[in-house]
Formats: C-alpha cells, sequence, structure tokens
C-alpha cells in the first residue's frame, strides 16, 4: 500500500542557513532515562541555527522530545553540554531562561479551570516581579498572542473545554506571550486539522520573519518540507543529517530515517510530495 504525506503549503528551504550562526549548540550530548537501558541520545552534536525554522525529523521514539528537554535545561546530560548563545545552560538564571526559551508541548494538564486568557496570561510570567499581578499590558500582550493563532473569539471560554486542537493553538498563544527569542514546539501539528495546520504555517513563517528562532519536532517529512529551513534527521538518538531542507527531504535520507522505502516527488509549485510503501 502507498501512503502519501505532502506539505499543505510551499517549502521555506530557500533561506541559507549557513549564514546565520548557532543559537543553540548541542555538543557531544548523552542521555538515558535508565542506567541499565540504551541510552535515548548518544554522542549527539547539533547546532541550531539562529532566527530560521529548524525541523527535528524522525521516527516516534528517536530522541526528538528529550532533545527538547534538554535544550531548555528540563533535563542534564549525562555527558557532553548545551549552550545557549555561545553561554552553557549550566550559567544561566532560570528566570532568563524563561525569557530566552519557550516551549509548546504536545498537550499539557490544566489543573484549574482557567479562561484561556487567564491560561495565556501564564506565559508573562518571567515577566512580572514576585507576587507581581499582570497589568493592563499584560493582558494586551495575552490578547495579541490569542489573535496571532486566530484564538482571540475563545479568550473567555474555559481552557478545559476546548478541544485538543483549540487547545494546541492556546498553548502556542502562551508561549508567544512569553516573547521568546527561541520558540522550541513538540509535534506542532499533532491534533490540527488542515485547515489550523496551514493557519499554524503561517505563524510560523511570520515568526520566523520576525526573527524568533523556531524549532520544531515532527515524523511528518511534508510538514517539515513545508515549514523549515533546516532539517535535523534523527533516528536511533542520533543525527543522520542536518542541513537545508531540500537536501535533507531526499528518497535516501528518508529511507534511511525511517527504515522503510521511501520516495520524494517534486510537484508544481516546488512542494515534496513523499511516498512510503506499508504492507497490505
Amino acid at each position: 500500500m502507498n501512503r502519501t504525506s505532502e506539505p499543505t503549503a510551499p517549502s521555506a528551504s530557500t533561506h541559507d542557513p549557513s549564514s546565520t550562526s548557532p543559537i543553540i549548540s548541542v555538543n557531544h550530548v548523552r542521555f538515558g532515562y535508565d542506567a541499565a537501558a540504551a541510552p535515548v541520545l548518544r554522542d549527539l552534536c547539533l547546532d541550531l541555527p539562529g532566527g530560521v525554522v529548524t525541523a527535528l525529523l524522525g521516527p516516534n521514539g528517536c530522541g526528538k522530545t528529550t532533545l527538547l528537554n534538554l535544550c531548555l535545561g528540563w533535563l542534564q546530560p549525562q555527558a557532553g553540554s548545551i549552550s545557549l548563545g555561545g553561554r552553557p545552560l549550566t550559567g544561566i538564571a532560570r528566570r532568563d531562561m524563561g525569557r530566552a526559551l519557550s516551549l509548546v508541548p504536545q498537550d499539557e494538564h490544566v489543573p484549574f479551570e482557567y479562561s484561556v486568557l487567564e491560561y495565556v496570561l501564564l506565559g508573562r510570567a518571567p515577566h512580572l516581579g514576585t507576587l507581581q499581578i499582570p497589568d493592563r499590558s499584560h493582558v494586551r500582550a495575552a490578547e495579541q498572542a490569542l489573535e496571532a493563532v486566530g484564538a482571540l473569539e475563545w479568550a473567555d471560554r474555559s481552557v478545559n473545554t476546548i478541544s485538543a486542537g483549540e487547545k494546541q493553538l492556546v498553548m502556542a498563544a502562551r508561549s508567544l506571550a512569553q516573547e521568546p527569542s527561541v520558540l522550541l514546539m513538540d509535534e506542532p501539528s499533532s491534533h490540527l486539522d488542515p485547515a489550523n495546520t496551514a493557519r499554524l504555517l503561517d505563524l510560523i513563517r511570520r515568526l520566523s520573519a520576525r526573527g524568533v528562532t523556531v524549532v520544531f519536532t515532527t515524523h511528518d517529512p511534508g510538514l517539515a518540507a513545508a515549514a523549515a529551513h533546516t532539517v535535523a534527521l534523527m533516528r536511533a538518538g542520533e543525527i543522520l543529517f542536518c542541513g537545508p531542507a531540500d537536501d535533507a527531504i531526499t528518497s535516501e535520507r528518508l529511507s534511511a530515517t525511517y527504515g522503510v522505502p521511501m520516495e520524494v516527488h517534486v510537484v508544481p509549485g516546488g512542494r515534496r510530495l513523499v511516498t512510503w510503501q506499508t504492507r497490505s
């Protein structure tokens, strides 16, 4: 049986990532959750360029989410080091990290009945003093973030009553309200329908145009081809290739990444259609 994965928008890979300096550098990092088991990441080296969109592309379980959590400082490497803007993560204060980096997770349990606007306001925390109450300027920043993802009309709804796709957009708004210089997104389209995926792609492009560094994980080659300037191919805790999207999204490299025969076809408009074989 043939399966296909097609970008929903033209590729962003015309940008030259080699012209930018790395904003995050991962140097010979090793990490595992269980000392008795094989490491999740093994001697991984990766430079993430600043001001562009990078996709971490690979199959489920290859270590993409773990790598994001290490870049956030939520996990500590068992070997190697990670730096942000040339500074070791271990030497950066948590408050400064919160202003520089933000994560849009795949999902998040919200234990309280926040309204959507109240939830997005949580993203302003790094910009508030101890016990400081958000003023109108912070509320406006949250409203602008909701407007950016097309979710301002949900501001008064409970965050626990919206759909999974709506919640994914609201989580993106919370991260935007944080005003980070680096936005990390974990499988950002996993709950989105085609219309909202197109909205997400537009948002990623607008952020990149403003100079925000965007790094997202995905197992979908089509999304990587549509949104990313740079693609890092991951398999079994290692980087197989990192470079311009057009060089990464090839039949040979995708087949090696996913362990199944894959073919890449360039269709009218420059989009890349990916097909692969499954057992019938």
